[in-house]
């Protein structure tokens, strides 16, 4: 059943590939449950086809490995294809581009730009008006570990809200809009937010008062950065 399933999913990927004119390679690195890093190699049609994904033997994640999977790749589809190469913007990428144009000089290579608005993004957060914000913004959202101030504050949020409420939103680290997600998740529920924290339940009393006094903080400061939230959150759904 299993090489039945992947016969299928290889001839439905050759015939996509063999359908196109020109072809894009694009590599992109992540980390499994057993925390092995993990390298993907898609090829781009220009719809997004995967060929296979490796782990680096000893954990070597350097341009040998990266150029020979890359040829590799591109002598078992068409080499004569292919025109780009995607990856992101480390150090390493570039002499893998260099021995990879050794064998393939009409190839060219760009840099991923979703991962400069990344490490753009980051370079704002480390601005410090902002990395406070973006501190206290975390720590109010962190009521999603406490069951008793969740659940007062979903009653009220569906009361305010309805089916247009949107949940609250932890940034995650490997994508460049998270912390504009964050505040934008923040200020989509700031009566609920207020609501709860005035409910006569007081269920807001587990909470420390510094707590308090972020939640209050993080929703004045929301309103002053509405612009930078919209601004991210549109490029998060572009991208």
């Amino acid at each position: 059943m299993l090489q039945k399933e992947y016969d299928l999913a290889k001839s439905s990927r050759d015939e996509k590939i063999s359908q196109v004119l020109c072809l894009g390679l694009m590599s992109d690195g992540w980390t499994n449950v057993n925390g092995e890093g993990v390298v993907n190699f898609i090829v781009g049609t220009p719809e997004p086809v995967f060929h296979f994904a490796l782990s680096p033997k000893d954990g070597k994640e350097d341009s040998d490995f990266y150029s020979n999977n890359m040829i590799k790749v591109m002598k078992e589809t068409d080499f004569n294809k292919y025109l780009l190469i995607v990856a992101d913007n480390a150090k390493v990428m570039k002499s893998t581009f260099v021995k990879v144009r050794k064998q393939f000089p009409h190839i060219f290579n760009v840099g991923c730009a979703a991962h400069v608005l990344n490490l753009l993004a980051k370079d704002l957060l480390k601005l410090e008006f902002l990395k406070k914000i973006s501190k206290a913004a975390v720590e109010v959202v962190k009521i999603k570990r406490k069951c008793n101030v969740l659940a007062e504050f979903r009653i009220h949020q569906e009361s305010h809200y309805g089916e247009n409420a949107v949940s609250l939103k932890l940034p995650n680290p490997t994508r460049f809009a998270g912390a504009a997600l964050l505040l934008h998740s923040l200020q989509s529920n700031k009566a609920a937010l207020k609501q709860t924290e005035i409910s006569e339940n007081r269920t807001w009393l587990c909470l420390r008062r510094s707590q308090l006094t972020l939640l209050k903080r993080i929703l004045e400061e929301c309103v002053k950065f509405t612009g930078l939230v919209k601004t991210y959150h549109q490029r998060n759904h572009c991208a």
